[in-house]
């Protein structure tokens, strides 16, 4: 029998941090933005760089479930400080990665996970909260308030992410 040591370990953390409240991808309170495959609400996923997920959270933790097709690295925004955002690295199995704890307690935040590689793609499989906490789109973001499109090429869909120069798709 083989087991999945990250999903079991996964597991022994979620008990160990006492009862968590499981926010399934479907959730309405999930803005999706850029390119996501939701043939499956509790499965998207995203293969493009720059593919984002945002939403506002009560609570003083928030934890994530990803998988990845290879190694796959995540920007982790929190309350929209960029500054000190972290790059976090997913691999190829289901994992409970913590994303953010000792918070303010009875204040609102906001989370934003964004795609940073073009290779593979991941997917969300939801979020894991303090018991009892709850999970909204932000005010300020909210899809019907206002809308923006962008033309352009593959540099402003994030191709050159993390690339110093704009040497094209053929240098690496």
């Amino acid at each position: 029998m083989r087991i999945n040591f990250c999903i079991l370990f996964s597991v022994f953390l979620s008990a160990q941090a006492g009862a968590a409240t499981l926010i399934d991808p479907a959730n309405s309170g999930l803005l999706y933005t850029g390119r996501w495959d939701q043939s499956s609400p509790s499965e998207p996923w995203a293969q493009a760089k720059g593919s984002s997920l945002i939403a506002a959270f009560g609570g003083t933790r928030i934890s994530a479930i990803f998988s990845a097709t290879t190694t796959d690295y995540l920007r982790i925004i929190i309350d929209g400080d960029a500054a000190s955002s972290e790059k976090i690295q997913i691999a190829s199995c289901a994992d409970s990665c913590e994303l953010a704890s000792e918070l303010e307690s009875g204040s609102s935040h906001t989370i934003e996970i964004i795609k940073e590689t073009d290779v593979g793609r991941w997917t969300f499989h939801g979020f894991e909260l303090n018991d009892g906490a709850s999970i909204s789109l932000p005010e300020s973001l909210d899809p019907m308030v206002r809308r923006i499109v962008f033309y352009g090429d593959s540099n402003l869909a994030g191709y050159s992410l993390e690339s110093e120069q704009n040497e094209s798709g053929t240098a690496l």
